[in-house]
Parts: structure tokens; C-alpha cells; sequence
């Protein structure tokens, strides 16, 4: 994940390292393992990244807030517990 970060100081790298984040948090609820995966990075990226990335999050923040509510079940173990 440091390497990832320290992409984004390179200005052709942040575009592709954004984009691909922005997806992986885009992706269905049965693919529950690359959204929190997605945000495990976007948070490593805000501490560690380039100082773009805190304002890119702030304009996403419509996609980070949906995700407080986001359940998913694999029989009865909820796997996505986003509101506790």
C-alpha cells in the first residue's frame, strides 16, 4: 500500500491509482471483499498520499457516505456491517 501511495505524488500514476479506487468502491454488494479492500486504501492513501487525494475524497463523499449503510449477508453472517 506505501508504493500505491507514493504513486499518487506522480501526476500521470494519480489518475489511474484514483480511478481504479473509485471503481473498486463502485462494485456490487456481493463483491463486499474489494469495496472494503477500496477503502482500506483510500484511508492509507489519505495518511500517506498526496494532499489531492483529501480533496478528490471530499469530492466523492456522496459514494464513502452510501457505504454507512451498506449490509451484505452470506447466509446469516452480515459481511458488510456498515452502520455499527
Amino acid at each position: 500500500m506505501n508504493q500505491i501511495a507514493n504513486d499518487t505524488y506522480d501526476y500521470e500514476k494519480y489518475g489511474v491509482v484514483m480511478k481504479a479506487l473509485w471503481s473498486a468502491l463502485d462494485n456490487q454488494a456481493s463483491n463486499w471483499r474489494k469495496v472494503f479492500k477500496g477503502l482500506s486504501l483510500l484511508e492509507h492513501i489519505i495518511k500517506n498520499g498526496n494532499e489531492r487525494s483529501v480533496e478528490d475524497a471530499r469530492d466523492h463523499m456522496h459514494k464513502i457516505r452510501s457505504l454507512t449503510d451498506f449490509n451484505f449477508y452470506e447466509g446469516t453472517i452480515d459481511r458488510g456491517n456498515g452502520g455499527e
